[in-house]
């Protein structure tokens, strides 16, 4: 009897246990873990599903404009980025979440490098001109590098948040720089004519298809 009662307790005690673990992080040495997007936020913000809990992710080391924001409202190409998260993450087979060392930020929501099907959606926010560097605090840092690379070339490129001279400054967007496009892009911003191709008809760019037969800097490969 005794001996039951106290394989009892121990089981109440282990049940307790696992309840009272409210976040799924009980391994603190994970580093990645694949999960469900349930929402997009915006293009820098995902509600995903660990382990039957919700959680709100926010994309590390990147900032695009606002879609809702209570007070900045909605930003030029907040939009466009959030549609962009939002077609790369829908059809995907897994999406996973990298931690750095700080796994949360003041408002509870976890911080991660977002890969889906093994693509970085941060490095392809930046490469689209869709995202910048934002919100670089030691210790999260690990791929700082790399992400602020990609940014100087759409800056160079001068695509989607880069069109408009001084519309990114440190602090965020400034909405009242946007407007008249300023792009000035020669074939030599492009590494092959099929990507100058696609350049040129999302931004209905003149002056790169000479011979107007519909393909861009054939001198590329």
């Amino acid at each position: 009897m005794k001996i039951f009662k106290w394989v009892w307790i121990t089981l109440l005690l282990f049940l307790w246990g696992c309840s009272s673990l409210s976040e799924w992080e009980f391994d603190p040495n994970a580093k990645m873990v694949s999960v469900k997007v349930i929402q997009i936020v915006d293009g820098d913000t995902i509600k995903v599903n660990i382990n039957n809990q919700e959680e709100s992710v926010r994309l590390l080391l990147v900032d695009t404009p606002e879609t809702s924001h209570p007070k900045l409202g909605k930003q030029p190409l907040g939009d466009e980025a959030k549609a962009f998260t939002t077609k790369m993450v829908e059809n995907a087979d897994e999406i996973k979440l990298e931690f750095d060392q700080t796994k949360r930020d003041k408002y509870d929501r976890l911080l991660a490098y977002v890969y889906v099907d093994e693509k970085s959606l941060q490095e392809e926010l930046l490469r689209h001109g869709l995202a910048r560097v934002a919100y670089v605090y030691e210790p999260n840092t690990k791929y700082v590098d790399e992400y602020r690379t990609l940014e100087k070339e759409a800056q160079k490129k001068r695509i989607d948040i880069w069109q408009w001279e001084n519309y990114v400054q440190r602090d965020g967007f400034k909405p009242e720089f946007a407007g008249k496009s300023n792009r000035k892009v020669r074939c030599s911003d492009f590494t092959t004519s099929a990507e100058a191709t696609a350049y040129m008809k999302r931004y209905d760019i003149q002056g790169m298809d000479g011979d107007q037969d519909g393909i861009a800097c054939e001198n590329l490969p």
